[in-house]
């Protein structure tokens, strides 16, 4: 069954600061004379009713391209952090402007903050969860078991803030831990990590991003591995 194109709403999603874009936010880097968010909104407009926008900073450059502006933060929510937005959001749908059918949270061995409050919300509205960072931000890899690659996003000044609340000892016995148990089933630790992340109840998908060839052929290989029950508890406990 076809739905009207004037019944769907369009939102993009315009993005914050690009860091490697002198600044300039993603969604208004200019791009053959406009901002990039305007290129999207064109292709946009003729297959939808609305469009609008959610952005997280410089509101009004956004109002004056003539569309419905949503910012990050929900009023009835301003008050309470991030996770509990979401957890607030999920449980409450009525108080927002459109259902939701699924949300990002991160999630993996390194961060489970959202079985506290958003994994129970989810389950009692049916709400599915894309887990993002699953690798705990590349940590659970085992890159950093030796110390920081050159190369790695730790090494990088405008990275490093994300990637080293996952560098302390309590990350480090959960690293060895999938580390020892990926060599004991013979997989590499990505593998093991993103297996534990796709099998947890309430779980929809993971979203990564592969930056090599090599990186989305050992992701696509965690998709033929199924861990065993002594493996996963070990890694609930441990990681608990």
């Amino acid at each position: 069954m076809s739905i009207p194109h004037d019944l769907i709403s369009g939102l993009v999603l315009s993005g914050g600061q690009g860091r490697r874009m002198g600044g300039t936010d993603k969604g208004l880097q200019p791009f053959k004379g406009a901002p990039m968010v305007m290129h999207t909104i064109l292709r946009l407009e003729p297959q939808v009713g609305i469009v609008k926008v959610n952005a997280n900073r410089n509101l009004a450059a956004y109002e004056s391209l003539g569309v419905v502006v949503i910012p990050d933060v929900i009023g009835a929510f301003a008050e309470l952090d991030s996770c509990k937005v979401t957890a607030r959001a999920v449980c409450h749908p009525e108080k927002l402007h459109i259902p939701i059918t699924s949300i990002q949270i991160e999630y993996s061995l390194l961060n489970r903050d959202a079985e506290v409050e958003i994994f129970p919300c989810s389950d009692d509205t049916d709400i599915g969860i894309l887990a993002w960072a699953p690798l705990g931000r590349g940590v659970l890899t085992g890159k950093y078991r030796n110390g920081i690659p050159s190369d790695s996003r730790a090494a990088a000044p405008h990275f490093v803030k994300h990637v080293e609340p996952y560098l302390d000892s309590h990350s480090s016995k959960i690293v060895e831990a999938v580390s020892v148990a990926a060599e004991g089933l013979g997989f590499a630790p990505l593998e093991v990590a993103l297996a534990w992340v796709r099998d947890t109840p309430g779980v929809t998908s993971a979203i990564v991003g592969a930056r090599t060839g090599a990186q989305l052929r050992g992701i696509l290989r965690s998709e033929e591995i199924s861990l065993p029950g002594v493996v996963r508890q070990a890694l609930d406990e441990v990681s608990c």
